[in-house]
C-alpha cells in the first residue's frame, strides 16, 4: 500500500442511528498545520496519529529533523495548548508492522542514544513525557 500524503482537510461524516461524528483528518506536515486552526471549535476528542516507523526517517521539510521527534513536539505542543484544557486527547501509533520490520534494520537506541531499555518501551516512554 502506498502512503497518501493528507493535504489541506479532510472530513469525513459518520451517521450512527445513535450519534453522528465528523472525523477530520489535518495534514501532520509543518506547512498544513497552520491549516488546523480552525478545525478545533467544539471538539469533542482529538486523536493525534504517530508513525512509529518515523523514528528511523527524517520530514519532508528537513533532513536533519526526525520524523519521531518531530511528531512528538508538535504533540507536545498540542496537549498543552490551552485551546484542548477540556478536550479528551488520544495519542495513538500506528503502522506497527513498519516499526518492527524498521527495528530489525535500525535499532532505537540508533536514533535516541540516551535511551537504555527494550526497543519495544520507548515510545510509550516518549509519549508519557509530554505533559
Amino acid at each position: 500500500m502506498a502512503r497518501v500524503i493528507t493535504t489541506g482537510i479532510v472530513s469525513i461524516h459518520i451517521e450512527k442511528p445513535s450519534r453522528a461524528f465528523e472525523v477530520d483528518d489535518v495534514g501532520g506536515q509543518r506547512n498544513e498545520r497552520r491549516k488546523r486552526v480552525g478545525c478545533f471549535a467544539n471538539v469533542n476528542c482529538l486523536m493525534f496519529v504517530v508513525n512509529l516507523a518515523g523514528y528511523a526517517t527524517v520530514t519532508y521539510e528537513d533532513a536533519s529533523m526526525n520524523r519521531m521527534t518531530e511528531a512528538m513536539n508538535a504533540f507536545k505542543a498540542t496537549v498543552n495548548n490551552r485551546v484542548f484544557n477540556d478536550t479528551k486527547i488520544c495519542l495513538v501509533f500506528n503502522k506497527k508492522d513498519a516499526f518492527e520490520n524498521m527495528l530489525l534494520k535500525k535499532p532505537l537506541k540508533e536514533t535516541f542514544p540516551d535511551y537504555e531499555g527494550p526497543n519495544c518501551k520507548y515510545n510509550l516512554e516518549l509519549s508519557r513525557n509530554c505533559n
